[in-house]
């Protein structure tokens, strides 16, 4: 097995500046850099994570805690990008990511005993809506811990800025001449709360009426629910001009009740979804919504967990709020 020692004598750098150059130090120039790496494809170095895990009683390894309770679970095109940025991001810097849920817990053990049995070097909590009696003495633990799209007051939070979105959504229908928007929203949790202020806020900066019947709670993600609200809407004596959909799969439920009425969108119906996802830029008509900056998330999260980890008494714990940006899409018809 090659070791350190080879790629030392290979560059012709000492080991602690090989050992440097594995490890991203920045006091480590560009030239001396190239050489090492150079070096080390050339005899095919590979860490050996086992034998450092020993010597610092650290393992490189991150646990994910992740909410797999919505329809689509990993393959949701939100937190999917997420994860992929997460992941890549630690893993340049050495780390690997092992998924935690409730099966690798049981009647008698919760996340926070299984973390440390697993000797996890720090946490990152993604798309959970509420913290259960098994996650709370995780959360409450002194571990390095980083949260996605939740805030706790003594953790890092990486938050998309949901407030800003629903707020560009609402002023760009406005631009279009609607001023009946209706808002089917997801189930409530941290990111639904962020997403009807946002709503309500803007709607009253606009002066514009919300009818009761316009706010209504669907479900993330689920196209059959979606399309049940948005019959409902559609059968209002005073139906809107436009709808706000939670997402971008759910936007789809929309437009079928919307079609099977014999309507179309946007000439009949606007519609916007929410995410920037794959799919709405692939759909016809294109959907007009929000793209999340899901990469800046992950590679955020994941920037501030390995901090934490490696600087724990200087690194802040802060919240930081991520924009995206307007997709205007062809399904909001200008109608002033």
């Amino acid at each position: 097995m090659v070791s350190l020692k080879d790629v030392s004598k290979k560059c012709g750098y000492s080991v602690a500046t090989v050992s440097k150059t594995i490890n991203h130090h920045a006091d480590i120039s560009d030239e001396t850099k190239q050489k090492v790496l150079n070096a080390i494809k050339e005899l095919g170095y590979s860490p050996n994570y086992t034998a450092r895990a020993l010597r610092t009683k650290h393992n490189n390894s991150i646990g994910i805690v992740y909410n797999t309770e919505n329809s689509l679970g990993l393959a949701h095109n939100h937190y999917s990008k997420i994860l992929s940025s997460l992941r890549s991001t630690l893993e340049k810097k050495g780390y690997e990511m092992t998924f935690i849920n409730h099966s690798n817990t049981n009647e008698n053990t919760n996340y926070y005993s299984y973390c440390r049995s697993r000797n996890f070097d720090g946490i990152c909590i993604v798309n959970v809506s509420k913290f259960s009696d098994k996650l709370m003495p995780l959360i409450e633990s002194k571990m390095p811990i980083v949260i996605i799209d939740y805030k706790f007051n003594e953790h890092t939070a990486i938050i998309s800025d949901n407030i800003i979105g629903i707020k560009k959504l609402v002023e760009y229908a406005y631009e279009m001449g609607h001023r009946k928007i209706a808002f089917i929203h997801g189930g409530m949790s941290f990111v639904t709360d962020c997403r009807i202020r946002g709503f309500y806020k803007t709607m009253e900066k606009l002066s514009l009426e919300i009818p009761k019947e316009y706010i209504i709670e669907g479900i993330y993600t689920d196209v059959i629910d979606t399309a049940k609200k948005t019959n409902y809407l559609l059968y209002l004596k005073n139906k809107p001009t436009c709808i706000i959909f939670p997402d971008d799969y759910a936007v789809i439920g929309g437009i079928n009740a919307i079609r099977n009425k014999g309507l179309s969108v946007p000439n009949d119906i606007s519609v916007c979804g929410y995410d920037g996802s794959y799919i709405s830029q692939i759909f016809s008509p294109k959907i007009t919504t929000y793209k999340q900056d899901c990469e800046q998330i992950g590679s955020m999260a994941a920037t501030n967990l390995i901090s934490l980890m490696a600087k724990p008494k200087t690194t802040l714990i802060e919240t930081f709020t991520i924009e995206g940006e307007l997709c205007k899409g062809e399904t909001v018809a200008n109608i002033n």
